[in-house]
């Protein structure tokens, strides 16, 4: 059973802990990030810095020091002579505890 995020608007869109991070962002920049214990996530677009922070520390069980969000908006796109745009997507990255490590299935989730 999924806990709700405690926040009455995450209560309101129905947002859990497990809706909020949508996957790791692993390129060579947040590689070189995890050193200094940051780490870069694509998160829900309408989630807001207390319900990433509250995921982070739930999912993983490390303390959250800081959080910088920022929006990627999508481009536009043609297929023939129809045009659309991309999707917008959100970022954030976390920056954790020295001595913290996001572990997933008992190995950390960037190497270091």
């Amino acid at each position: 059973m999924s806990e709700k995020v405690a926040s009455s608007v995450a209560d309101l869109r129905g947002v859990t802990y497990r809706d909020v991070l949508i996957r790791p962002l692993i390129t060579e920049k947040t590689m070189g990030q995890a050193g200094a214990n940051r780490f870069t996530f694509e998160v829900h677009p309408t989630a807001t810095k207390p319900m990433i922070k509250n995921a982070v520390e739930q999912i993983f069980d490390v303390k959250v020091l800081k959080i910088t969000t920022g929006k990627n908006p999508g481009k536009l796109r043609r297929r023939g002579r129809s045009t659309g745009y991309s999707a917008t997507r959100r970022k954030a990255t976390v920056t954790l505890r020295e001595g913290d490590q996001i572990e997933i299935g008992g190995t950390p989730l960037f190497e270091v």
